[in-house]
């Protein structure tokens, strides 16, 4: 139905901040700024945050502690926020247990990096680390074991490349306007509830690894994000069972031939462990063959994932659009059904070849995902 409301600016904005490819966001409101919308400080931050968190963006931390000279990549969670539960040797505790506050209207939350031992804030709307804290975590439990060496088998190399190393050709100093530049590496973090009580369920031990890959390299014309959760909870009956259950979600853009999107998802994705672990107190070789299965059947189930989702574009492409040919409009018109074939064919191709080919057999190299395309 057709309308005379004026759509408000804040309306039109988050429309498009929801909709636009990852790190769109960030031209989106540095253009809200230049024209003066009607649109607050704080506001335009929350769109870019939650644009931020939709896609658990990597953020560059630069010096992130005296005795670091270099870049590395800290990962921003939605459920990877203050207050946390067990911290110890914490200076200014009180300080960390909080939010950020840059003004009297603009408060930011504080994210954690477990592995990295970190709570940092970031202005979303630059990309810019306003504030980065070290804490140590109580590792000592069976479940804080079991994290550790989860993150220890996932650790994604290039990540650490850029620590105490600011004269190599890997480090490149990032700010703000730049982020939406570089080709970002991956990350995967490992997180446990009794560092972030929120994500257990039923007051069960649990365990959530968080992966994310992705190019913003958006003068290219492509960009694209990878996500994926994986949850495991270990239940109170010894008779149960152990199940990775997870999610994953991309998000392609193609700009090359038009405004092309391939946004696909999976959630509720099972994987049974064979093996029947009864408690926490795992022993030596328990914990490995647990971590080892572990590892193997996520990185097995993701490459499906891709492998499912290429032979979906394709069939859609080969298939759905050529019985599509045969629906015309009735009229007059002439309709250049192979101009319009190849326009929506053809993009699709593209996203889905730019997935596959930073994606090999052997998950950590997804870290080849930002290279320059």
């Amino acid at each position: 139905m057709y309308t005379k409301d004026k759509i408000s600016d804040l309306d039109l904005v988050r429309n498009l901040v929801e909709n636009i490819a990852p790190g769109s966001a960030f031209s989106v409101v540095s253009h809200c700024v230049d024209l003066n919308a009607n649109i607050s400080t704080a506001q335009l931050e929350s769109l870019v945050q939650e644009h931020i968190e939709k896609y658990s963006f990597l953020v560059p931390l630069v010096n992130f502690t005296t005795e670091s000279q270099g870049l590395i990549w800290g990962l921003v969670w939605k459920d990877a926020k203050f207050p946390l539960t067990k911290l110890v040797s914490i200076p200014n505790t009180s300080s960390l247990l909080s939010n950020y506050n840059m003004s009297d209207n603009l408060t930011l939350p504080k994210y954690i990096d477990p592995t990295l031992g970190i709570a940092f804030t970031i202005q979303p709307s630059v990309m810019g680390v306003v504030d980065i804290e070290k804490f140590e975590i109580e590792q000592t439990s069976n479940l804080a074991k079991i994290r550790i060496t989860l993150d220890s088998k996932f650790e994604d190399p290039v990540v650490w490349n850029f620590i105490n190393n600011p004269g190599s050709d890997n480090y490149i100093p990032l700010t703000g306007e730049d982020y939406c530049k570089f080709n970002v590496p991956a990350r995967t973090v490992v997180f446990d509830s009794e560092v972030l009580p929120r994500i257990s369920k039923d007051n069960l031990q649990t365990l959530v690894i968080v992966r994310s890959a992705m190019n913003l390299k958006l003068s290219s014309l492509k960009s694209g994000s990878w996500h994926s959760e994986w949850v495991i909870s270990f239940p109170s009956d010894e008779s149960q069972g152990l199940n990775w259950i997870g999610k994953i979600f991309i998000h392609s853009f193609c700009g090359e031939q038009g405004n092309s999107h391939l946004v696909y998802s999976r959630e509720n994705i099972y994987i049974k462990l064979e093996q029947n672990f009864k408690k926490l107190n795992f022993s030596d070789e328990d914990l490995k063959n647990f971590v080892e299965e572990s590892v193997s059947k996520i990185n097995e189930a993701e490459n499906n994932f891709h492998i499912s989702l290429k032979l979906e574009v394709n069939k859609f492409r080969d298939e759905s659009l050529t019985k599509l040919r045969r629906i015309i409009p009735v009229n007059k018109v002439p309709f250049d059904w192979t101009k319009f074939y190849a326009s929506i064919k053809d993009p699709l191709s593209d996203n889905v070849e730019y997935l596959e080919k930073y994606y090999t057999d052997d998950i950590i190299d997804r870290t080849k995902l930002g290279n320059t395309v």
